[in-house]
């Protein structure tokens, strides 16, 4: 992730920055409808607090464009197709997402694979997140999946 313009949609308490330390603040853009959720986040990650957000994706319209937007533990399940359909608009070209969900079709429907090339990257997330997490998640019925702009 480092190097990389990120949008972490749906980004609770900062997770992807514990995982990533060497982030900077200018590479990274986080959004989250919990005001709680972002001032656990803060209090971890102080130095990113004029970059986060209380929103909802929904209501979330970028003035910059991202290398990667990411959408994990289950965010994307919630979203509408019309809110998946403003990943082209968000991403540089040649930019990459990340979805983890299990309403794939919603992903895969004409418009998304006219503009992203897919790949299913994993079956069972819960593997992915223990080898990445210290925390343990039962998430596995979730599938997590990697597009790119065409």
């Amino acid at each position: 992730m480092e190097g990389r313009r990120v949008l972490d949609v749906g980004c609770g308490t900062g997770w992807l920055l514990d995982q990533h330390p060497k982030m900077e603040p200018e590479q990274y853009v986080g959004i989250e409808p919990s005001e709680g959720m972002l001032r656990r986040l803060i209090s971890k990650h102080p130095t990113f607090w004029n970059r986060l957000l209380v929103a909802k994706f929904e209501d979330y319209y970028p003035l910059e464009k991202f290398d990667t937007v990411l959408m994990l533990h289950g965010v994307g399940a919630y979203q509408t197709e019309e809110d998946l359909q403003k990943l082209p608009m968000m991403l540089e070209p040649g930019g990459e997402f990340v979805v983890m969900t299990f309403n794939e079709h919603r992903l895969k429907k004409q418009i998304m694979r006219e503009r992203f090339k897919f790949t299913e990257v994993l079956h069972d997330t819960r593997n992915y997140l223990a080898a990445n997490s210290h925390e343990y998640h039962d998430i596995s019925y979730h599938k997590l999946y990697k597009g790119r702009m065409q």
